[in-house]
């Protein structure tokens, strides 16, 4: 922590400054701390002052490695040694305080002031009587004259000191003229520190370091008012009232509006149950639409309503081709990003659903029952089909000699001829002949 001298825009001149160090300690953070003063800008309000006479000066207080050990103190400074009172606490605070306010000015309009949040930019926003012919034109409308509207805010502030704490001294009304309305005649109303001479050294700063504003760059800039009296510069009984204006909310609509009279308190209830009703309705018939529209199934999450599921990872599309005019099922399957996120959600249980299962076991058990049904066999001369269940060669064991089976039945061939479909009757057999008499020879007459 150090006290800091020589400070232009300081309410005494000094000021107490707490402040924290690295590595190289307090005393090099010190040394930086005022060669960034000395080279800094200055102030319009010092400026108007004159040149600086001293430079910034300061000494360290105190140089401590604890937490929060560098508070701004509020004691005294002690008595030196060889003081009668040695050791005593002074009247001179070891860090000077503000000092008691300055005089009150108008400091506006804020269109040139630059003040765009009045509440928080203002110490307070300016207000102006209101006489009694407007008093009494704003309250015709209201149904209770009371309370009577009094004052009026407007595009001004009232300050007593500038923004770091410097107490103003005196007041002005300065006029010049303005490049922004054609080369009109602009007014500004200021406040000034005693760092400041007069109110004509600060218009000429102000026109230095704002040129912009002025309509030409030779002198055509005057002072209307400089005076040391508590809100002597008033904007609305001097040459500049035009740039008075009203600042909203007006003070008879805000009353108005914190005092209504019963009557108008009446309408502002019906008012509100009437739209609180309308409101409640639409609701309601929202909701209720809501709820009728998702009566229905809900809409499958991977393919449309109208798709064929197989599985539930492929799925048969309709699709229409408007070329041609003809309709179509394209197959289309999950992807495989979608699938792991399928088997969290519990949707995807790569099963085939109940209904294909009972077709496809249908289907296997008519194919079952087709390959067991014995399948019709034609034999060569023995008249019209007849099933034959054993046509199969039977084991080595069973056949004859000469390889023929041993069994009378399989003595017989049997083929399946491509005459097996044709609908027409077999040829008839011709007549057997009768068996040659005893003793005949082969070959000869009988």
């Amino acid at each position: 922590m150090a006290r800091l001298e020589n400070l232009e825009d300081a309410p005494s001149g000094s000021a107490c400054v707490a402040f924290g160090a690295n590595s190289s300690g307090c005393v090099v953070a010190l040394t930086a701390m005022l060669h960034d003063l000395e080279s800094a800008t200055r102030s319009v309000y010092a400026q108007a002052g004159g040149p600086r006479s001293l430079p910034p000066d300061g000494k360290l207080v105190k140089d401590c490695g604890d937490d929060f050990c560098n508070a701004i103190p509020t004691g005294m400074v002690p008595y030196p040694a060889g003081h009668l009172n040695a050791g005593m606490p002074s009247k001179e605070p070891v860090c000077p305080a503000d000092g008691p306010p300055g005089i009150a000015c108008f400091e506006g309009p804020w269109a040139v002031t630059g003040v765009d949040m009045p509440l928080s930019e203002c110490q307070e926003v300016a207000v102006r009587p209101v006489p009694a012919e407007e008093a009494e034109a704003a309250i015709r409308g209201m149904r209770s004259a009371e309370p009577r509207p009094k004052e009026q805010t407007i595009n001004f502030c009232s300050n007593n000191r500038t923004s770091l704490g410097q107490p103003f001294q005196r007041c002005c009304t300065l006029a010049y003229l303005s490049r922004s309305n054609g080369g009109g005649l602009q007014c500004l109303f200021v406040g000034l520190p005693s760092a400041s001479e007069s109110c004509g050294s600060y218009l000429k700063v102000f026109k230095a370091t704002r040129p912009a504003l002025f309509w030409m760059p030779e002198a055509n800039e005057i002072v209307l008012q400089e005076c040391e009296g508590a809100s002597c510069n008033t904007p609305w009984t001097s040459e500049c009232s035009s740039v008075v204006a009203d600042w909203p909310p007006s003070q008879a609509g805000m009353e108005a509006f914190e005092h209504p009279d019963s009557e108008t308190q009446g309408i502002v209830q019906l008012v509100f149950a009437i739209v609180g009703s309308v409101l409640a309705l639409v609701l309601a018939g929202a909701c209720v639409r809501r709820w009728l529209s998702r009566g229905g199934p809900a809409e499958p999450m991977w393919h449309s309503s109208s798709a064929k599921v197989i599985t539930q990872d492929v799925w048969l599309e309709p699709e229409y081709d408007s070329q041609v005019g003809v309709g179509f099922n394209v197959c289309k399957k999950l992807k495989e990003d979608f699938k792991l996120f399928a088997a969290l959600s519990g949707l995807h249980q790569n099963k085939v659903p109940k209904g294909h299962i009972r077709q496809s076991e249908a289907a296997n058990q008519s194919e079952k029952q087709v390959e067991q049904e014995p399948r019709p066999i034609k034999l060569m001369g023995a008249g019209p089909m007849r099933p034959l269940h054993l046509l199969t060669e039977p084991p080595a064991g069973e056949r004859g000699g000469d390889g023929r089976s041993g069994r009378a039945g399989h003595g017989l061939h049997t083929a399946a001829t491509a005459d097996d479909d044709d609908p027409s009757p077999p040829p008839p057999s011709a007549p057997a002949e009768p068996p040659p008499p005893p003793g005949h020879v082969p070959g000869q007459p009988a």
